[in-house]
């Protein structure tokens, strides 16, 4: 795997951590063409998780206490998915999130 797949796939990844859905989309709007297919299908499963835990908190926001501490918990879970990424990205293989809608293939 070359330098800058690895670079896509650590901005795409662990950009996710602060940045959400938008850090994987960039990187896969500039990058989509020039990627092989390890580091692409994880910057397009990593885009794809990314909003689905977006709708995912959104949705359960409107539920009071319960709501909140639901997204919390969600945020720590999509750190450890999204870094558990960026390591099986990083020895060439292709990581497979727990669940996400394919809105990108």
């Amino acid at each position: 795997m070359m330098s800058d797949e690895k670079m896509s796939i650590a901005v795409s990844t662990l950009g996710a951590i602060i940045l959400g859905f938008i850090a994987p989309l960039i990187i896969y709007l500039i990058q989509k063409d020039k990627l092989a297919d390890p580091a692409k299908s994880i910057v397009v499963n990593t885009l794809n998780f990314e909003l689905t835990l977006m709708i995912i908190c959104f949705v359960i926001c409107f539920i009071p206490v319960v709501g909140t501490i639901l997204c919390f918990v969600l945020s720590l879970f999509n750190i450890i998915m999204v870094i558990m990424a960026f390591n099986s990205g990083n020895k060439g293989s292709v990581y497979k999130y727990p669940f996400y809608i394919p809105f990108i293939k």
